[in-house]
């Protein structure tokens, strides 16, 4: 963005200054942890209930599942992407599970 001011009080001379334009970006800080915290929000699977301590998805995570952008989809026996560890395995095959990125 770019503002243009006069120098002075003479209309003739003018400044041109430049502005970074800051984009805003999610931010995930203390107080929105104490936030969810206080309602039962679960960091896994984005639900009110629970935490993520007690969340289902830990041990056995559907393909479908809807994940929080906090929680990434592993592997259940080696907790790697699937798509890494087993490359030419359908991913219904293969047991998931959910875990905090």
């Amino acid at each position: 963005m770019i503002n243009i001011r006069p120098a002075t009080e003479d209309p003739k001379t003018t400044t041109i200054e430049e502005e970074e334009e800051i984009i805003p970006a999610p931010v995930y800080t203390y107080e929105d942890w104490k936030r969810l915290m206080k309602t039962n929000h679960c960091l896994i699977c984005d639900k009110v209930g629970h935490y993520k301590d007690d969340c289902k998805w830990t041990t056995a995570c559907p393909t479908y599942a809807a994940l929080s952008p906090f929680a990434e989809m592993v592997c259940w026996c080696c907790g790697q992407a699937p798509e890494i560890n087993h490359p030419n395995v359908p991913l219904l095959d293969i047991p998931l599970r959910a875990q905090i990125k």
